[in-house]
């Protein structure tokens, strides 16, 4: 394989290296492409109250936490502690957030706050596996009351579903004697949702119970939902018990599953907690970047988004540089405009992007064509280049300053970005453009410095793009797609556009020069015409 091959099979992988992976990152952990989209928030608060136990040396609540389920995705966690000492634990895949404190009287508050979105891509698997043999709990004389109850709902229905939906039509309406009889109080059967699920072990069907949160905006001080989650056709399918109506995980929140308890404290009495829940709109890069940080786990930290702001903040610029050096190398190969320095506008068009263009535009001219004349002076005196240059930062240093110090005097703030400005490489600009000045003339220096301020300039307008900035930092992958292009174009060797009007006058004299064919005259014809004459 030839080395231009290998260049461009190396170039186009780095392109689709780069698009697929900013694809992925936004198709599947929703980063958004576009600056400015919005994502549906839900904030739900648990406030946890109970009376403490004067009597009782310590108080501890422990209140049971959701975990993450298929299609929502859990972004923030906030506790507040009034005092109380706080701990979370995980057994059996059952988290628990536990209060505890030492000498605690009167009536206890404790906040738990979470914040989560829908999020289709987000998986895990909450509920239990299924008991293939489950067990009733009746007794004699109680399941003879139930068997009745479940053979007319079976002797209605078609499948497992719709026996689930005659059975909760049944208890609803209490139509039999036997549902009295087996909901009342002295028999201990339960609540309605464990009586099904007893009703369901005869025909041997697994069931659970399921508490958790309808996601309904601006609902408050709310009792949990308690449901039905019945094990039909290999999944796990929700029955709300209250309604009759189908419950799905799209709007539903599961907090806990299974008959445990939601709130568990000691040291007090008259325990109870209640749920507030809100909508907000925010911003889905900011969605995405909570997912990122506390979803996903380990791997966020080896993304910029897990650096600390100040490092973030410094990588804003410098992920800013690859997009000036693509349109360096574009004007210079394609268009042919020539600079000062290979990559000089890059660092000229970050201090503009410091300073604004209006502001650093007259300030970069002011110190290079001060230092040209200094520079003209320092070479008369023959000094050698080292000292030449370092005098020329001395030099540049003391304009700095004074522009600085003459602005805030005027009154003129935009003044004091000048030291922006890359110090060593105006120096150096000086030093280069004053040997193309003794070496090629004035003329030279005139291309190339105005080259270099075109340059900079259209760095400049591309690098504070919105649009690119937000994508060059939130999607870093496409920078791999950006080596591809700048591979590409350094293989290009063909006229540049300059070239094309450079050599526009050459070829307009040749069609000067040229005779159509139409208006050549044979030799003879001309030969008589001229003896005619």
């Amino acid at each position: 394989m030839s080395s231009r091959a290998q260049v461009y099979f190396i170039a186009f992988a780095l392109i689709l290296l780069g698009l697929g992976m900013t694809l992925h990152k936004s198709y599947e952990m929703d980063f958004p492409l576009v600056k400015g989209e919005t994502k549906e928030v839900w904030t739900v608060e648990a406030l946890v109250n109970f009376k403490a136990d004067a009597s009782q040396p310590e108080a501890q609540a422990k209140l049971t936490l959701p975990s993450q389920q298929s299609g929502i995705a859990i972004l923030d966690e906030q506790y507040t502690t009034s005092g109380y000492g706080l701990t979370t634990t995980e057994e059996n895949n059952v988290r628990q957030a536990v209060w505890s404190k030492r000498n605690a009287s009167g009536q206890q508050r404790l906040f738990y706050k979470m914040q989560l979105t829908y999020d289709g891509q987000q998986q895990s698997e909450l509920m239990p596996e299924p008991n293939p043999e489950p067990q009733a709990d009746f007794d004699k004389d109680q399941l003879i009351a139930a068997q009745a109850i479940i053979d007319m709902a079976f002797e209605q229905s078609a499948d497992r579903e719709s026996l689930v939906h005659r059975l909760i039509q049944i208890i609803q309406t209490k139509d039999l004697p036997e549902v009295g009889y087996l909901l009342n109080d002295e028999l201990k059967t339960g609540s309605k949702s464990k009586l099904i699920m007893n009703l369901l072990a005869l025909k041997g069907i697994d069931s659970t119970i399921v508490r958790g949160l309808y996601l309904e905006d601006g609902h408050r001080r709310l009792l949990p939902s308690e449901i039905l989650s019945v094990y039909i056709d290999q999944d796990w399918k929700l029955f709300n018990f209250d309604s009759d109506r189908d419950t799905t995980l799209d709007n539903f929140l599961i907090w806990q599953i299974g008959g445990k308890s939601l709130l568990d404290v000691i040291g007090g009495y008259d325990s109870e907690v209640r749920f507030s829940i809100i909508s907000n709109i925010m911003s889905s890069r900011k969605v995405a970047v909570w997912n990122e940080l506390h979803v996903e786990g380990d791997d966020s930290e080896f993304t910029i988004l897990g650096l600390p702001t100040e490092q973030q903040s410094i990588f804003k610029l410098i992920l800013l540089i690859p997009l000036g050096a693509l349109v360096v190398v574009f004007l210079r190969v394609l268009v042919g405009i020539k600079t000062s320095g290979t990559f000089m506008p890059v660092l000229i068009a970050l201090a503009f992007i410091e300073t604004t263009l209006t502001t650093g535009l007259p300030v970069f001219l002011t110190i290079v064509f001060v230092g040209l004349l200094i520079r003209s002076y320092l070479s008369n005196i023959n000094l050698l280049l080292v000292a030449r240059v370092a005098a020329i930062v001395v030099i540049v240093v003391g304009l700095m300053g004074v522009i600085s110090i003459t602005s805030h005097k005027l009154g003129i703030e935009q003044g004091l970005t000048v030291t922006f400005f890359p110090m060593i490489i105006l120096a150096w600009t000086i030093e280069r453009m004053s040997i193309i000045w003794e070496e090629e003339g004035p003329k030279d220096v005139l291309v190339q410095g105005s080259g270099s301020l075109i340059v900079a300039i259209m760095c400049y307008f591309v690098m504070t793009s919105s649009t690119l900035k937000y994508l060059a930092f939130n999607f870093p992958e496409l920078h791999l797609a950006t080596l591809g292009f700048i591979l590409i174009l350094g293989q290009y060797n063909g006229y540049r556009l300059s070239e094309l009007f450079r050599f526009a006058q050459v070829s307009k004299s040749e069609q000067e020069w040229h005779i159509p064919p139409a208006q050549q005259k044979p030799a003879a014809q001309s030969a008589s015409s001229q003896e005619e004459r």
